[in-house]
């Protein structure tokens, strides 16, 4: 052997050991006497660090030593519990089959990663009951008087019943590796089948590069046969040999039997083996078993098969070539007039477009009539079968018989269901019984002269297990699942089972059971319709779910829930609606061990978010009160279907007495969230950034800052108090929309004295006032500088698609653009400012003024604006720079 690479080293060295867990390792034996076993197993847990979540893998080998961590070593180096190495094996086995993109995908995935975790937690768990159950002295050391045997047996139970559950949590990350693949190359626009296909496909490319015209070639079509090389296609072979039914004549003809017979194979790796010279003479005796004649030495064997004289190949040589000779010749191996096929190929570039034709117009051009067209059909058409025949012709009509090619899985189904019905009492009542009927008629047809069954499935009837008649099982899609057998292997056992059920299906006809037969086909053929309607579901489901998961535009909403922007939670995803006359949040979230989908009234919602930091999101979120939703998903995927469902089935309606108030939305208006609604009685919004709350109480308006202050106002009646509440929001934006954090009194309410209603300032609730007409005012634009008035006036007059209204409060102008855009001018202090607001999106503000200054300042963005006013002058000037720049077509987005 040559020596490792240094790459091959590293790898090694990498790879976890059980007796990792020590610095020094210890001769064996080294401790002995009664219990020394225990003791020993009781260091080795002592020993072993529990393991903790896996968050992500860089490489393979982490994953495998994610897996080669739950295992346990004495000091001495015995194994108290192995590496599980199958699986270890498994996951590198599904890696290295995957394409170096696909690769990535799947040291990532969801599934994987919480079944390696969940098994990792399951190793903890039955490390604790093992120690527990080896800290109790044996019957030798205790002594038999004092030894505790039913708490014994206890703990041996629980450490039993750890490890098996250790176990299958192990065997679930094997079974979800293959899983793991197809959602690897899913991610990557790939599947199982099309690198099946690419490996066929390089397979075939190999081995037409191994393969030329004259090599001797053993096959299957369908029974093992012999023959030449007659030409290599590119997806198949065309081959030649001696008819063994020559000189005679063909069935029910007199048509006399060709000397050579030609057929055409796929060019499968499977199927063909060559024999070239080097191993002609061991496989003569075998190839004599075919061709009893066949010379001795290869190149007079080549010639045996072919048929090929010199006068023959000189012909060929003479015959001149046409444009398109490889379509002459695909037409002519298959027995089509030479005329008929110069005329096609003068016409038709390939096969493909000739089998588009319909017969009639195959049959206009010359030399090709209703044999031609028949041949053609049999031939190349996928859609009909090798008997198509047609049976008359007239003016605009056609009548033609053919069998369609026979659907495998229906054949498979149908064998299996009549193997069911024969096993019943109305028929043999026994399965040993039904085998004994099939075996006996199988070898009637082998001893008979005149069998019309094939040779296939008479073998294949020999075959039929017990335990497939029993339980009327030949294929078990199932069984392939988990990647224990290869493709080649599936493809091979797959047609196994259709040669078994195509023999009880023939055992079924030729013994006077037509009527069991054409029952079986009929409940097989609905099976297998429905089967397949369920899986072209199953896969739009899964298309649906995928769209879902990455933010698709046709589910920004769904029934009225209105989706939410990742960056603002840890969920996967999150919509926001009415639910039960309520604002809540319907969120697709995973825990450390689940996937749920629940929904969380919108004070809830917030305060979890609040409560939690980034790494305990999910597990906070978990804690808080919700309802569930009925939908227990495995993956993210069949999560975004559920909740979809879910959202569905519960339409958003936003209560019919919520008001319509300028800048609101169902759940907001400016910003503000509404986190309770209760028509006539209470009706809560939030701005969860500042702790600030305004609340309508009945008639009582009540704010409250993030200082712990409040003041309460009582109004007129609920409706008066509401349109108070909307007016004061309409006036402060939220903090993440650039507002700026509200104070009780509020500064700018003239109702309120500074000096006698502020209270003491320590954050108790303030004096409220009993006068039904005091209202919270609303700020109107005022302003004593004329030339700032005179300022305004000009930016109003210059900019016709934007109107001065009176939006703003003291010291604030508002510009309101015809698409629903605002640019405010509001004093701060002893400077100015100016800020382009999004009213359909309250929390998009643009600072016009001093970009520069503020990149220095952290904090600076929606939600925090950081302030550095300027003069009157530079901020109008910005204002009305951004508004020659707004385009006439815009409109609030």
């Amino acid at each position: 052997m040559g020596e490792m690479s240094s790459e091959e080293q590293s790898t090694q060295s990498s790879a976890y050991h059980p007796t990792d867990e020590y610095d020094q390792l210890e001769e064996p034996g080294s401790m002995g006497g009664w219990g020394a076993g225990r003791r020993k197993n009781l260091e080795a847990i002592d020993n072993k660090d529990r393991l903790d979540d896996i968050v992500s893998f860089k490489s393979i080998e982490e994953m495998e030593n994610a897996v080669r961590e739950m295992s346990l070593a004495h000091r001495d180096t015995r194994i108290a519990k192995g590496i599980p190495q199958d699986t270890v094996d498994k996951l590198r086995a599904v890696y290295e089959s995957l394409p170096e993109d696909a690769q990535r995908e799947f040291l990532n995935d969801d599934v994987l990663h919480r079944r390696i975790n969940a098994a990792r937690k399951a190793f903890n768990r039955w490390l604790g009951k093992f120690k527990r159950e080896q800290q109790i002295p044996s019957w030798a050391e205790a002594g038999p008087s004092k030894y505790p045997t039913k708490k014994v047996q206890k703990l041996q139970k629980y450490e039993r019943e750890g490890k098996e559950e250790l176990d299958e949590r192990i065997e679930k990350i094997k079974s979800g590796a293959s899983g793991g693949k197809q959602r690897a190359l899913n991610a990557v626009g790939s599947s199982v089948a099309e690198q099946t296909a690419k490996k066929e496909q390089s397979d075939r490319e190999q081995l037409r590069e191994l393969i030329d015209k004259g090599d001797i070639i053993q096959y299957r079509n369908p029974r093992l046969q012999v023959g030449a090389v007659h030409r290599v296609n590119k997806k198949s072979l065309r081959l030649i040999r001696p008819n063994p039914r020559y000189p005679g004549t063909k069935p029910m003809s007199d048509e006399p039997e060709p000397e050579y017979r030609k057929e055409t194979v796929d060019l499968n790796p499977q199927w063909l083996v060559k024999i070239g010279r080097d191993s002609f003479d061991e496989q003569l005796e075998t190839l004599r078993e075919f061709h009893e004649d066949i010379p001795g030495e290869y190149d007079e064997a080549v010639a045996y098969l072919t048929g090929e004289e010199d006068s023959a190949t000189d012909e060929t040589e003479k015959e001149p070539e046409h444009h398109n000779q490889e379509l002459v010749d695909k037409l002519r191996d298959e027995g089509i007039d030479k005329r008929a096929a110069t005329s096609l190929a003068d016409s038709f570039a390939d096969v493909d477009d000739i089998v588009d034709q319909t017969n009639a117009q195959l049959q206009d051009y010359k030399w090709v009539g209703p044999a031609t067209t028949q041949q053609i059909r049999a031939s190349f058409d996928d859609g009909v079968g090798n008997d198509y025949t047609i049976k008359e012709q007239g003016e605009g009509y056609e009548i033609a018989e053919w069998t369609e090619p026979a659907d495998e899985d229906v054949d498979i189904r149908t064998g299996e269901i009549l193997l069911r019905k024969l096993i019943s009492a109305e028929h043999f009542g026994h399965h040993a019984e039904v085998r004994n009927e099939i075996t006996e008629w199988a070898g009637g047809q082998s001893r008979s002269s005149d069998s019309v069954v094939a040779e296939e499935l008479i073998e294949a009837a020999f075959e039929l297990l017990p335990r497939e008649i029993n339980f009327g099982t030949l294929f078990v899609e199932e069984d392939f699942e988990d990647g224990s057998y290869t493709e080649e292997e599936r493809h091979k056992l797959h047609w196994k089972a259709v040669l078994k059920a195509r023999a009880v299906m023939a055992f079924c006809d030729l013994n006077d059971k037509k009527s069991v037969l054409a029952d079986a086909q009929s409940e097989a053929q609905a099976e297998i319709e429905h089967k397949r309607e369920a899986e072209k579901e199953e896969r739009h489901q899964k298309l649906e779910a995928q769209k879902i998961l990455n933010y698709g535009s046709d589910y920004k909403t769904i029934a009225g829930w209105e989706r939410i922007g990742m960056s603002t939670h840890g969920a996967k995803l999150a919509y926001r609606g009415w639910w039960k006359d309520q604002p809540h949040v319907v969120a697709l979230y995973e825990t450390s061990e689940f996937v749920k989908v629940r929904a969380f009234p919108l004070i809830e919602w917030y305060d979890a978010r609040d409560a939690a930091s980034d790494s305990d999101w999910a597990d906070t979120l978990d804690q808080a009160f919700s309802n569930p939703t009925g939908k227990t998903p495995d993956t993210f995927e069949e999560g975004a279907g559920d909740l979809r469902d879910w959202l569905q089935s519960n339409e958003s309606e936003e209560p019919e007495d919520f008001p319509d108030w300028n800048m609101s939305s169902a759940t907001s208006v400016n910003g503000w969230t509404v986190t309770n609604w209760i028509a006539g009685g209470e009706v809560v919004y939030e701005d969860r950034d500042q702790d600030a709350a305004i609340t309508v109480d009945g008639r009582s308006l009540i704010l409250e800052d993030g200082f712990g202050d409040k003041q309460t106002i009582e109004l007129e009646d609920f409706d008066e108090a509401l349109k108070n509440a909307h007016e004061f929001l309409s006036n402060h934006m939220s903090i993440q929309g650039g507002g700026t954090p509200v104070e009780v009194p509020r500064p700018d309410d003239e109702s309120v004295d500074d000096d006698s209603d502020r209270g003491s300032g320590s954050g108790g609730e303030q004096q409220s006032t009993d006068d039904p007409d005091v209202e919270v005012e609303v700020d109107t634009a005022t302003e004593d500088d004329t030339a700032a008035t005179e300022a305004i006036a000009t930016v109003d007059r210059a900019n016709p698609e934007w109107e001065l209204t009176d939006m703003g409060g003291e010291n604030t102008y508002a510009f309101k653009h015809t698409g629903g855009r605002i640019i405010t001018v509001k004093r701060h202090g002893e400077g100015w400012d100016a800020d382009l607001q999004n009213p359909a999106f309250p929390r998009l503000t643009k600072w016009l003024t001093d970009a520069e200054a503020r990149e220095d300042q952290p904090g600076e963005g929606p939600g925090e604006r950081a302030r550095d006013p300027v003069n009157l002058d530079e901020a109008i000037e910005a204002a009305n720079n951004e508004m020659k720049e707004t385009p006439s077509s815009i409109t609030a987005k």
